[in-house]
């Protein structure tokens, strides 16, 4: 009855590639092959605090992470933010194509478990989304992504620990001044994450790390002494 009943799903909704959109008729493949392998992977040089790829092997960090201070310890990304990844994120969070969650949940868990296993979060939280946003998207598409995390390296999910409590603006359509004042008071932390000594964030995309740097300087505000997080897409650090 249930494979029956997968196959009703799959002919009404049928799974689509992350990366070209079009149909996967393998039910136990996320991906097109050939889109798997033109992926935008994020290499060597890379920045030592935010994880951003940069260009040059002499130095040990990306011009934003130069120029500012983050409140977060160290971070670490899957994908260069190119073309075909805003795309892609957009299908994911705009157009209900929550499918691709899966396969970049999965993703991160094999390009950044080495990272993860050095770093021993607590606890794992996704950024949370405004709950008007929420209700309007129906998912958010960071706890998708966790949750994956979640049960791969089976590490606790708390997307209760912290609220949005400010229905910001798009942070894409504004400058970096602008971000600031934007999320400034955004995010409240419960008190009970206190009691977790090292947090993991889970994003989906990392450009100037505005967002993350409030939540991980809520966080500490409210003890939390390592705050780590891994996104799917970054920027070019340069």
């Amino acid at each position: 009855m249930t494979n029956i009943l997968e196959k009703v799903i799959g002919y009404i909704y049928p799974k689509r590639c992350p990366i070209c959109h079009d149909i996967v008729a393998d039910r136990e493949v996320k991906i097109h092959k050939a889109c798997l392998e033109k992926l935008p992977i994020i290499k060597e040089p890379r920045c030592k605090k935010c994880g951003k790829q940069i260009d040059s092997i002499d130095v040990e960090y990306c011009f934003d992470c130069t120029k500012k201070k983050h409140y977060f310890d160290e971070g670490y990304g899957a994908l260069l933010y190119d073309e075909k990844m805003q795309k892609s994120m957009t299908y994911f969070k705009f157009y209900g194509r929550r499918e691709y969650g899966a396969f970049y949940g999965e993703l991160l868990m094999h390009l950044c478990e080495k990272i993860i296993k050095r770093w021993q979060p607590d606890v794992l939280i996704p950024i949370p989304i405004h709950r008007r946003r929420r209700n309007s998207r129906g998912y958010n598409q960071a706890e998708i992504i966790g949750r994956v995390l979640s049960k791969g390296f089976s590490i606790p999910i708390r997307s209760d620990l912290i609220r949005r409590v400010k229905n910001t603006k798009a942070q894409k359509e504004l400058n970096i001044d602008e971000r600031k004042k934007n999320l400034s008071g955004a995010f409240l932390a419960e008190t009970d994450i206190a009691k977790y000594h090292k947090v993991l964030i889970v994003d989906d995309i990392y450009t100037t790390g505005s967002t993350i740097d409030e939540i991980a300087k809520e966080m500490k505000r409210k003890g939390v002494e390592k705050v780590f997080f891994v996104t799917v897409c970054q920027g070019h650090g340069f």
